[in-house]
């Protein structure tokens, strides 16, 4: 290899300086429409392309917007308006455009304004360096209710590396799949530059790593569509102490998690008694499994999420403490 090879081989496999939302699989905001539809559009199959999808719209402005779908001639039809801190949530399909532009009655000039672009159940996955973004994933647990939807992302990746996809379970990383560079098609039938994942639940933290030495590339975590003023380009302030409560939330979960994986050991023991010998067990574990049941119970009772899922519009704040922790990232 001479040097000029060299030199061109490591401009090729090192990694760019990124905004936040790059490295979040995200366009950049606010950027001048004519500039943001000139960018190259990533290369999706066309059979994914009518993959149904659900996007949910946060305004997080300090001003109304308008929402916009831009047809196949690259005509905007109009779609309805949030107000600021309102959520619209919009059926669609993986790959359609979607378009967010100030509505202001204050500032006439600015009326109009872009504010975003975002290609619908699309993660893009650049050669980013993004450890500076990211955020330590170890206190957090992601938060399933019951009744959450789920969701469908595609991520399309130009990349000179094999990257790894995982999504972080509160406790490790799992595994989901493999993004490998446009070069190794033609020697492997079974790499590809896209992932499609489906049944993803708001909060879900999903990660992009090099395959070798695991620098991370993106951290996306799924939720809503964020919309913020351009001006300052950052959401709202957020009172501390909803942040502090969220942390106590995380920490109150995790524990009473790890009490209730003890009592399914124990309860697990006591299925495999004989019931007919069931007088003959020892008054003392007989305690101890009731004090243990009425203990997580309790604590479950108690539990301040739990509370707030069974109050009028828990399952809304349940989800707005969780984007505010994903606002964060």
């Amino acid at each position: 290899m001479d040097d000029r090879c060299g030199a061109e081989c490591a401009t090729a496999v090192q990694r760019k300086s990124c905004t936040k939302r790059a490295c979040s699989g995200f366009r950049p905001a606010c950027q001048a429409l004519k500039a943001l539809s000139a960018d190259a559009e990533p290369r999706v199959p066309h059979e994914m392309l009518a993959t149904p999808v659900s996007l949910a719209f946060r305004n997080e402005a300090t001003e109304p917007v308008q929402l916009f779908w831009v047809d196949g001639l690259g005509e905007e039809q109009r779609f309805g308006a949030l107000a600021p801190s309102a959520r619209l949530e919009q059926g669609t399909y993986i790959g359609a455009r979607w378009r967010l532009r100030t509505s202001s009655q204050v500032h006439p000039q600015r009326r109009g304004a872009l504010l975003l672009e975002v290609r619908a159940g699309i993660l893009e996955i650049g050669h980013c360096a993004c450890e500076a973004h990211a955020s330590t994933l170890s206190p957090y647990v992601p938060i399933h209710e019951p009744s959450a939807n789920t969701s469908t992302l595609l991520m399309v990746a130009a990349l000179p590396v094999t990257a790894r996809v995982t999504k972080w379970t509160g406790v490790t990383d799992e595994v989901l799949g493999t993004l490998s560079p446009a070069a190794s098609h033609g020697r492997d039938p079974n790499a590809s530059s896209h992932l499609l994942l489906s049944g993803l639940v708001d909060g879900e933290v999903l990660s992009v790593r090099k395959a070798n030495g695991g620098a991370l590339l993106m951290q996306h975590v799924v939720g809503d569509v964020v919309v913020t003023d351009c001006s300052g380009g950052a959401p709202k302030a957020r009172n501390a102490d909803a942040a502090a409560e969220r942390r106590r939330l995380q920490r109150t979960r995790s524990l009473l998690e790890r009490e209730n994986d003890v009592l399914r050991q124990q309860l697990g023991r006591l299925r495999e008694v004989d019931l007919n010998a069931f007088g003959a067990l020892p008054e003392a574990m007989l305690l101890e499994y009731a004090s243990q049941a009425h203990k997580v119970l309790t604590q479950l009772e108690q539990n301040p999420a739990a509370r707030m899922l069974n109050e009028p519009g828990g399952p809304r704040k349940l989800r707005d403490a969780r984007s505010s922790w994903r606002d964060e990232l």
